[in-house]
């Protein structure tokens, strides 16, 4: 009875440190998985952060184009409508200058014909 109570207590023993290794090792699986999850999402946020730093670069950098292309192109305009509005002002200027000559041209011509004829009706009496 002793040396089956002992073999007993040596399968016994057995068998609890084949489970208390067993549990060692799933518990180390374990605590590998979830430092490896840890792991790769602590590389997924660093890329993600060095990510968004890349896209915020590349639309400011796309912004300030868009917005230097926006400046020209309204400095264009403007400059053109300037020189469209200069144009009208000196044809304005040159039409209304042309029309007060003419108009003292057909004056002094009128003066004139008036002084001639005058001249002519006073020898012809």
């Amino acid at each position: 009875i002793t040396c089956q109570s002992a073999a007993r207590r040596w399968r016994s023993k057995r068998r609890l440190n084949v489970l208390r290794t067993q549990q060692r090792e799933c518990a180390a699986v374990k605590i590998q998985a979830i430092y490896r999850g840890f792991s790769r999402m602590k590389c997924f946020v660093i890329t993600l952060c060095k990510v968004i730093t890349v896209q915020t670069a590349f639309r400011g950098w796309i912004s300030r184009r868009e917005l230097s292309y926006l400046k020209e192109e309204k400095r264009r305009i403007e400059n053109e409508a300037s020189i469209k509005l200069q144009k009208m002002f000196r044809g304005l200027s040159c039409s209304m200058k042309y029309s007060l000559l003419s108009f003292s041209a057909v004056e002094l011509q009128r003066v004139v014909r008036g002084f001639l004829a005058r001249e002519k009706f006073i020898i012809d009496l």
